[in-house]
């Protein structure tokens, strides 16, 4: 096979995938439509969001012998009070959103629930409780990641790992777009990137938590301001959870240490 017909295949596949994204896209706005009739989409949205964030970083404590924190009793009982707002259909809808997030984010690298976001104007002229935010289109997190982490082969091949702290994070396109990046090299990003994802929203800290846990992503997402250095919450994803219960290993500083600062500082993901 000559690289032209190579490279053809390799351009049919990519354009499958993205197909597969769109498509999964529009079944989830679909979906969620007919959720959300009788009452603002954001309210749904961010519900959903936060149930299934909770869900996944509980799940590890229920399916192994990690040891039920008081991090773990706060969360549980903040799930059932929203599934309480909720009849069983519905419930069983959230479970399929979340399904179809997860197979959108493994078919294809890219920003699936920011882009989701943003296109059905969930934060814009559907809310009243929100400023207009909108995130960072995934084609330029992948620029700012392609930048930023040129050379990153060399920190790989000599600790092993790399790790990337990222400030205002989102929806996480950045840190996914690093995945990306670091995929293209020829790494597994689960086995060598750890990654620290910080915002002031907990809406942004709900929704990044739950791209990165589909993604399988060991790492940390903290609810805070960067700025004034203060955090209300921290939440480990289930890779990240298991593997440090297991190596007894963080490799990242103290958050609570003054003189912590970035690893590999990238570009606000977020624009107000």
């Amino acid at each position: 096979m000559n690289n032209t017909t190579k490279n053809k295949n390799r351009e049919n596949r990519s354009q499958s995938t993205q197909n597969t994204f769109t498509k999964l896209k529009q079944d989830f706005c679909n979906k969620f439509d007919k959720l959300a009739y009788s009452r603002s989409h954001f309210e749904v949205f961010r519900d959903w969001v936060e149930i299934s964030a909770i869900a996944m970083h509980n799940r590890p404590y229920n399916f192994s012998n990690l040891p039920k924190d008081e991090c773990f009793e706060t969360l549980e009982a903040d799930y059932l009070k929203l599934v309480a707002k909720y009849d069983r259909e519905t419930l069983n809808e959230f479970a399929a959103l979340l399904e179809i997030t997860m197979i959108a984010l493994n078919s294809e690298w890219g920003d699936f629930l920011g882009e989701i976001y943003t296109e059905m104007e969930i934060g814009g002229k559907r809310s009243k409780q929100t400023k207009g935010e909108f995130f960072t289109p995934y084609p330029v997190a992948q620029l700012a990641a392609e930048m930023t982490l040129l050379g990153c082969e060399e920190v790989i091949e000599r600790q092993g790992y790399l790790t990337i702290s990222k400030p205002a994070c989102g929806a996480g396109a950045m840190l996914i777009a690093a995945c990306e990046v670091i995929a293209r090299k020829g790494y597994a990003p689960n086995k060598v990137m750890f990654f620290e994802a910080i915002d002031i929203n907990p809406f942004c800290c709900h929704m990044a938590f739950v791209q990165f846990s589909c993604l399988e992503l060991p790492g940390i997402v903290c609810h805070g301001d960067t700025l004034k250095y203060e955090f209300q919450k921290r939440w480990e994803t289930a890779t990240f959870k298991i593997w440090s219960f297991l190596t007894g290993k963080n490799p990242f500083r103290n958050m609570e240490q003054t003189d912590n600062e970035p690893t590999t500082p990238t570009t606000d993901d977020r624009t107000v």
